[in-house]
């Protein structure tokens, strides 16, 4: 019987009559949810913790009885030193004891980031999945599988609940996507650290996932152990089962993305498209924001999400900016109003960029293509004078967030000028203050958590001015020419 090759359906339900252990269980999932399937060859990605090693050894228990081949496939991130070559050593050296083909790699994730100016979680995000990726092809694995589980689930729906997102985000861990698939979404941590104590399954712990100043570890030892023990002890499940359920909506929307693309988006050339008004009307706002997240990456070449802070200004201005307005939708990415129709055009070289300003005693930032220069430093509240300079201002930094944001002034853009009580549009406040267009157009906003502290060199907010009883003050310089 060894050559014989059993039908799925027929080890599904062999798993079914055996007694649901922990492996069986695995089995199960993977069988039921056609997460692999004889013949398959799955490379599995291993870091060298419980999560990842579990995985690996439940793979290779089931390889012969599912007729699948598997492989491994390690990153260095070199960000942990001596521990990261420990893990990758535990790694290596357990595949050697199976006969296990072993793919070790090293990658410079910090330096990435700093490059691409990500963080080096999403650095190595997009590392990982690029190389793995690679691998898979070259090597003609049909699979590719992560150690993912029912708390990892529920850690990212949270975290991205807690951080901003929409539908597709709180879809967070997909079961199966392309080639990758997470064959542990049916178990929590600690069914997994106990299968691997009862197995005496090698694994090395990363302390940097204990360090609760990354939000991720917050959620995991504060957040999600208060909500089990206070609210419902089923919290990681039901939120894992809400993920689910949202992927599969996720899908579906994504044909009828396809569908208002169709219907009302025209490409006019390569970095150059025209929407018309009624996808504006007509269509809620997640099919929106995909369409012009796709138009997005057409015309700049990557993916750039949009937040949704964002996408209200867009649609408030659709809705009220006059024709022939400009709204800037990035720095990469210009909006331009017609009577029937809006178009997503490249930023022509030139125009001014988002600049990130951080508190510096000595530093001044020169913003790109314009001849202004910006400091902000810390003072002391006794130092404060007062004059008529608009250059020379200081400003409240109590609500402060750092780095602010230094960026073109948008059509939707409001703000509470200085000692006035209701917010004024930017636009229009610099008309009053006969401000003309081309010079309009050279404007720029100081940005606080999407409120404005200032117009540079024009005005700063009501919200942000000195008082009496300020105990953090910045003083703000602009230098023209």
């Amino acid at each position: 019987m060894s050559g014989v090759r059993i039908p799925a359906p027929l080890l599904l339900l062999t798993c079914l009559l055996m007694k649901r252990n922990f492996k069986n269980r695995f089995l199960e999932f993977s069988l039921k949810k056609k997460l692999f399937e004889p013949g398959d060859k799955i490379l599995a990605t291993v870091s060298g913790g419980v999560d990842s090693m579990v995985l690996l050894h439940l793979l290779l228990e089931c390889q012969r009885a599912v007729k699948i081949t598997l492989g491994v496939v390690h990153l260095n991130h070199k960000i942990r030193g001596e521990a990261a070559e420990k893990d990758q050593q535990l790694v290596q050296e357990f595949c050697e004891l199976h006969n296990l083909p072993f793919f070790g790699l090293t990658e410079d994730v910090v330096k990435y980031a700093q490059k691409n100016k990500l963080s080096v979680e999403e650095a190595g995000h997009i590392i990982r999945k690029m190389k793995f990726e690679q691998i898979a092809e070259e090597n003609g694995y049909t699979k590719i599988g992560t150690g993912h589980h029912l708390d990892d689930q529920a850690e990212t729906v949270l975290m991205r609940l807690i951080k901003g997102t929409g539908l597709n985000g709180l879809s967070a861990i997909r079961l199966k996507s392309g080639k990758w698939v997470r064959p542990l979404l049916f178990a929590n941590r600690g069914e997994i650290l106990e299968y691997a104590q009862n197995n005496q399954i090698p694994y090395n712990e990363d302390l940097s996932n204990r360090d609760i100043k990354i939000l991720r570890n917050r959620i995991r030892f504060q957040l999600l152990p208060l909500l089990n023990q206070d609210y419902n002890t089923r919290i990681a499940e039901h939120l894992s089962q809400l993920s689910s359920m949202l992927e599969e909506w996720d899908d579906y929307l994504n044909s009828e993305v396809e569908k208002a693309e169709k219907d009302s988006v025209k490409k006019i050339s390569q970095n150059k498209f025209e929407v018309g008004l009624s996808l504006f009307k007509f269509y809620f706002s997640w099919i929106i924001i995909k369409v012009i997240e796709n138009m997005v990456e057409r015309i700049t070449g990557e993916y750039l999400p949009l937040n949704y802070s964002k996408f209200s200004d867009l649609m408030d201005w659709v809705h009220s900016g006059h024709i022939g307005s400009k709204f800037a939708l990035s720095a990469e990415v210009m909006v331009v109003k017609r009577t029937d129709k809006i178009i997503f055009f490249e930023s022509e070289p030139g125009t001014p960029k988002a600049v990130d300003l951080e508190v510096d005693q000595e530093k001044e930032y020169t913003i790109p293509f314009s001849r202004m220069k910006i400091k902000l430093s810390s003072i002391e509240p006794n130092e404060v004078y007062f004059n008529d300079d608009r250059n020379d201002e200081f400003i409240d930094g109590s609500k402060l967030e750092f780095p602010l944001q230094l960026r073109n002034w948008q059509a939707s853009d409001r703000f509470i000028p200085l000692g006035l009580e209701q917010p004024k549009l930017v636009s229009d406040f610099l008309t009053d203050r006969k401000i003309n267009h081309p010079e309009k157009e050279k404007i720029m906003v100081l940005i606080n958590k999407n409120e404005i502290v200032a117009i540079p060199g024009v005005q700063i907010s009501h919200a942000y001015r000195v008082k009496r009883n300020s105990k953090r003050v910045y003083h703000l310089m602009v230098k023209n020419g």
